[in-house]
């Protein structure tokens, strides 16, 4: 013991349990006075090797508190609690009270109200999110199911469907107010080449009913202008002239036959212009005309005005030409 509290005392910042005295038994047993004295000797040196011990575990926690610590200490140092020594509690206040006071403060949320309003906004969007989940996965159930595509397909179209099918049609009708217009103007354009070709001199390389007729077949091969074949084949027809043809000699065409080709062939624009017989290919009006609105309907009639207005053109046009009668090579058509 006595080897142990003459050694070097060594600096440690953790503070060794207290000793408490513990009385020391003698072995010895009388009643005499040499040995009354023995245990009281031994009494005292154990009290005083007790508080030794203390003191040196004392003084070895005092030491590494004061000769143990660290300078220039920062906000990252608190993250290690074990390396702070009690000489450095000025260093901790400062930090703890001054540095990350300050950073709290500049971390704080500003107009806490709004933010609570975001947070419920997005928490309402989450919810219609969710919904809209479950929509589509309604939705793609529907598709993929037989029984469910067939009750989908029985069930009236929803406002968003309706407003779609609303712009198509709109769309649609700007579309064929612009074909009846180019219409208009093609035929006009016709009509003045007619006019042209008929007060030439020049000997034209085929007769112009073919080449409106090679136009008509052109129109009728589109997907989006159906004129029915019938018609174009029995327009065909009444154009081409009776009798033999022959690539070796020429042939006239009578004035009665070109009059009634022209009444065919105005017989036959009247038809690709009219109401009826258009060439979209369009259903029966009580049908087509049932979907749409006034204005659509209005719209409708100003494009029929137009194809007559045109037809009645192309009548003048052909009537103010003349019939003329000129040689042309049979070409085989």
């Amino acid at each position: 013991m006595q080897r142990y509290l003459t050694q070097g005392v060594e600096a440690t910042r953790t503070l060794d349990e207290f000793v408490a005295y513990s009385d020391v038994k003698s072995p010895e047993k009388g009643d005499s006075i040499p040995a009354q004295v023995e245990i009281l000797y031994r009494d005292i040196n154990s009290m005083i090797d007790t508080l030794g011990v203390n003191a040196k575990a004392l003084k070895s926690f005092i030491k590494g508190h004061t000769e143990q610590y660290k300078d220039d200490r920062g906000r990252k140092d608190l993250e290690d609690d074990e390396t702070w020594c009690l000489d450095e509690i000025d260093a901790l206040s400062y930090i703890v009270e001054k540095e990350l006071g300050r950073e709290l403060e500049m971390g704080k949320i500003q107009d806490v109200d709004n933010k609570i309003e975001t947070c419920e906004n997005l928490e309402k969007e989450t919810f219609k999110l969710r919904q809209r989940f479950e929509d589509v996965k309604r939705t793609v159930q529907s598709h993929t199911n037989p029984d469910q595509l067939a009750i989908a397909r029985g069930q009236p179209l929803n406002a968003e469907q309706a407003t779609q099918q609303h712009d198509l049609r709109r769309d649609y009708l700007k579309f064929q107010k612009l074909l009846s217009e180019a219409e208009e103007g093609l035929t006009v354009l016709r009509a003045r080449i007619v006019s042209q070709n008929s007060g030439g001199n020049a000997k034209t390389a085929a007769p112009t009913m073919r080449k409106l007729r090679f136009s008509t077949t052109s129109r009728e091969s589109s997907p989006a202008l159906k004129t029915p074949q019938k018609n174009t084949n029995r327009l065909s027809m009444r154009v081409n002239t009776p009798g033999t043809s022959s690539t070796s000699r020429m042939f006239y065409t009578p004035e009665s036959q070109f009059k009634n080709s022209t009444s065919r062939r105005l017989g036959g624009s009247a038809f690709m212009m009219s109401g009826s017989g258009s060439i979209y290919g369009s259903p029966s009006p009580r049908k087509k005309i049932s979907g749409y609105s006034p204005e659509e309907k209005s719209e409708l009639s100003e494009a029929a005005r137009r194809k007559r207005d045109a037809r009645d053109k192309l009548r003048i046009a052909v009537k103010s030409a003349g019939v003329k009668v000129r040689p042309v090579q049979d070409d085989g058509w």
